[in-house]
């Protein structure tokens, strides 16, 4: 029986452990038991916000009496990611912050041009929003919150809170799409949940 610890992995979304390359769910205590006369290859495979991470893998000879084995996740890689993820939820940050100000001057103003900028040209959501600030609605926001994100590559999920006129709290789902040309966010779909 092999007992196998896992270090630096409780940030990770999944993880897994595989001995010869057979993959285990990583809730018990020991694994086995194996052929006395077999090698085993033991590592940890996880995933953080969509990239791969392995441990260092272990070779066990029949003759290792090693029980106890320690795989371990980099702290680099694992700050990395995390890294990047915050300077990533920084920029939409800040990019909703400033696309809700200019909301707000649209509708006061009754002009889309303020937002164009921000959306994917003639999407629905681009559309839907002409119509609304177009429509001589009176409406004002407060600078949002990013309760939620997920990315998967260039794709950003999240889901804002912020209030209206009235105080009242609106929650927000958008998809975000990252537009290589400008080096910015677009807004591609946009619902109120």
């Amino acid at each position: 029986y092999l007992n196998i610890h896992i270090q630096n992995g409780k940030d990770l979304d999944q993880t897994t452990i595989h001995i010869n390359d057979t993959q285990n769910t990583p809730n018990k205590e020991k694994y086995g038991p194996f052929p006395a006369n077999e090698n085993l290859k033991v590592r940890a495979e996880g995933t953080l916000d969509e990239n791969k991470l392995k441990t260092n893998e272990i070779l066990i000879k029949p003759t290792d009496k090693k029980q106890k084995i320690n795989l371990t996740f980099s702290r680099k890689a694992i700050t990395k990611i995390k890294d990047k993820k915050n300077r990533q939820k920084n920029k939409i940050d800040s990019m909703m912050t400033d696309y809700t100000h200019k909301l707000n001057e649209a509708y006061e103003h009754s002009d889309f041009n303020k937002i164009k900028k921000f959306f994917i040209s003639d999407s629905e959501a681009a559309q839907h929003l002409k119509n609304m600030v177009e429509s001589d609605k009176d409406s004002s926001y407060t600078s949002p919150t990013i309760e939620k994100m997920n990315s998967n590559h260039d794709t950003v999920r999240i889901i804002t809170k912020k209030d209206d006129e009235h105080g009242h709290e609106i929650r927000s789902q958008y998809t975000l799409v990252y537009d290589e040309d400008s080096h910015k966010y677009k807004i591609k779909d946009y619902t109120d949940i």
